[in-house]
């Protein structure tokens, strides 16, 4: 055998015999295993992007049909710049999370994403919650997949700041440590 634990080494058949026969099946079998474990990551990878995708489809309808909702109230009461900083941040929101098909975008626009969704929601909400960012320098050159952090603060939001009653603040911080990034959501609610 070529390389022990190795799925890819193979035994040389050099005899004709029963030991020969092993050695042939051997070889089948592990071409067998280790086509069956490719299938499995590959069955694996489609479901953890069907899953991602998911998340992502049922964040928008929502996320979408409250902030039309909210531009409509404004507007019936003559509130046209708060019109016009919500349209323009619903455009930044769904620019980003388009992300022309992108799975993986910049910590750079996942911030700004986060941004314009929290823009919308202060317009909403005001008098519930504020909130500020801290970013790291050199921390926005990482590459992470899009929608990490909004269905975080989101979940700040109505599971920290809403039942609170009074008045929170929301932090968002992206931070390097050693060799990895940390995304930081924290709300001093509920």
């Amino acid at each position: 055998i070529e390389q022990q634990d190795d799925l890819h080494a193979r035994c040389e058949v050099v005899r004709e015999d029963e030991i020969g026969n092993l050695t042939a099946s051997f070889n089948q079998m592990t071409g067998h295993v280790l086509r069956l474990n490719e299938s499995i990551l590959q069955e694996q990878e489609r479901l953890r992007d069907a899953e991602f995708r998911a998340l992502q489809a049922q964040i928008k309808p929502h996320f979408l049909y409250n902030t039309l909702d909210s531009i409509a109230w404004l507007s019936r009461r003559h509130e046209n710049q708060k019109v016009v900083e919500m349209v323009m941040a619903l455009t930044d929101f769904f620019r980003i999370a388009l992300s022309r098909g992108a799975d993986i975008i910049s910590v750079k626009e996942e911030v700004a994403h986060v941004q314009s969704y929290l823009k919308i929601q202060k317009i909403r909400y005001d008098s519930l919650f504020d909130y500020d960012f801290y970013i790291e320098s050199g921390a926005e050159r990482y590459a992470i997949p899009k929608l990490v952090l909004q269905p975080i603060v989101e979940n700040a939001l109505y599971h920290g700041v809403k039942p609170s009653g009074r008045k929170c603040r929301i932090c968002v911080n992206v931070l390097e440590q050693d060799d990895y990034l940390l995304l930081e959501v924290i709300d001093n609610g509920a």
